[in-house]
């Protein structure tokens, strides 16, 4: 009888394996509606969301309120990553955390311009346009970079990296530039 929680654990940790976070966007201005294999969930213009889906082979489809069908497409999701209609961009901001001395030579920075402003940052555009992106960033949508990260033994500094969307990019440099 002992082993019974262990057991339950066990078979808790198995399911979750079979299972992985996602994120949901919905950068439009209209509420949207998605189905992403089992799960169904609504969102309102600008809201992100986090759930879980099944590993594997999943069948999106996003709608919105008069159920006109905006994407139906099929998805490998065997990691984190966004979820979002197609044809929206985000951005891909890498940074550098500690010493800034190897700057240059550690990130690939480059001039851009949103706004009519110009940023030296690097930066990977990247667009939504097949329902699904895999995630290859540090800091989703929802979290924010963190002010100070801390280094491990001799480390003098690490890059991360954040996905934004675009129209927030200004706010979050403000805040991580101006810490």
């Amino acid at each position: 009888m002992k082993f019974i929680p262990f057991y339950l654990f066990l078979l808790a940790l198995g399911l979750g394996a079979c299972s992985q976070s996602v994120e949901v966007d919905n950068p439009s201005t209209q509420v949207l509606k998605f189905n992403i294999g089992e799960n169904t969930i609504e969102l309102q213009p600008g809201e992100t969301k986090s759930i879980s889906v099944s590993k594997g082979q999943q069948v999106i489809e996003i709608k919105d309120a008069q159920d006109s069908l905006w994407l139906q497409t099929t998805a490998s999701i065997q990691e984190e990553g966004l979820i979002a209609p197609p044809g929206n961009w985000y951005l891909i901001w890498t940074d550098l955390y500690g010493d800034q001395t190897d700057r240059k030579r550690i990130l690939s920075e480059k001039e851009i311009v949103l706004d009519s402003i110009k940023y030296s940052i690097d930066v990977l555009f990247v667009d939504s346009i097949g329902g699904f992106l895999a995630k290859n960033w540090d800091y989703s949508l929802i979290q924010s970079f963190p002010e100070t990260l801390p280094l491990r033994g001799d480390q003098k500094s690490e890059k991360k990296s954040k996905i934004l969307k675009i129209e927030n990019f200004k706010e979050a440099y403000e805040k991580r530039v101006h810490r």
